[in-house]
């Protein structure tokens, strides 16, 4: 088997206010209105609604924290088994550099919104907005929020067969390092299965667009190309030369375009 040069990594968000809440009253009366069944579906109520708090309010600001921070994770790292994921030892210093200064950022835009929370429920009650349907019991205790909040970056060697050596007897040693093993190698096959995965997806999205003479271009057409090419020498577990090799491509392919051109030329598309 490869040996598997990175660590584990493991996500942690935890206490943040959902953006909805169910609305048991409303769903009832909806349902018996419409005659649907009790499993048709289900009314949620917004707790922020823009309209009421504006679209940079304090919790929008922190969930676009939050998803800056789950977007980076992802993209910066291997599938694997859940909950982990694989950050390879090249891609480990930036990656832990951008983790923790985005876990900050996150942490910060919670804080801001803690601060503002009381005053903002009372913006979404008095503009309002939610009409009848607001209720105290919906906002939780803003103590309670701010005690509950997590968020953070955990890191675990991969496991390997030698670990189990010391703790276990006879044929069950080699039993267990060979399942581990298989189970190790079946993972680094899916965690290259994902690079390829993530170096075709812009790639035939472009392929697509410019397929379409009335396609709309925008700058991330060209931008997602690079993007993925800059973050595949990270992502290269295995030191794959056809990996190399899509670099290579991807950064020819890209060298020098000009989304502004080929929204106007449809030859050069």
């Amino acid at each position: 088997m490869n040996n598997i040069e990175g660590v584990l990594a493991t996500l942690s968000i935890k206490g943040l206010l959902s953006r909805t809440a169910k609305d048991e009253v409303l769903t009832e009366k909806l349902h018996a209105e419409t005659g649907a069944s009790e499993d048709a579906g289900q009314y949620r109520k917004s707790l922020f609604p823009k309209s009421a708090c504006g679209d940079d309010n304090v919790y929008e600001q922190l969930i676009k924290a939050r998803s800056l921070l789950s977007t980076t994770y992802y993209k910066r790292s291997l599938i694997w088994e859940k909950p982990f994921r694989l950050v390879t030892q090249q891609a480990h210093a930036g990656f832990d550099e951008a983790m923790t200064d985005l876990i900050s950022k996150v942490t910060t835009a919670h804080g801001a919104f803690i601060d503002g929370y009381t005053a903002l429920k009372e913006l979404v009650r008095s503009s309002n907005a939610r009409g009848r349907e607001f209720q105290d019991s919906d906002y939780p205790d803003v103590d309670k929020l701010s005690m509950s909040f997590r968020c953070e970056i955990n890191y675990t060697a991969v496991p390997s067969a030698t670990q189990f050596a010391s703790a276990l007897f006879g044929p069950a040693i080699e039993r267990v390092k060979a399942r581990l093993n298989e189970l190790n190698e079946q993972r680094i096959q899916a965690a290259v299965s994902d690079v390829w995965k993530q170096v075709l997806t812009p790639l035939e999205n472009m392929i697509d667009k410019l397929s379409d003479p009335e396609a709309r271009i925008f700058d991330s057409l060209v931008t997602n190309v690079q993007d993925i090419s800059s973050r595949i020498p990270e992502l290269n577990i295995q030191n794959d030369s056809a990996l190399a090799g899509a670099k290579a491509a991807l950064d020819s392919l890209v060298e020098g375009l000009d989304p502004e051109a080929l929204r106007r030329d449809t030859g050069l598309r």
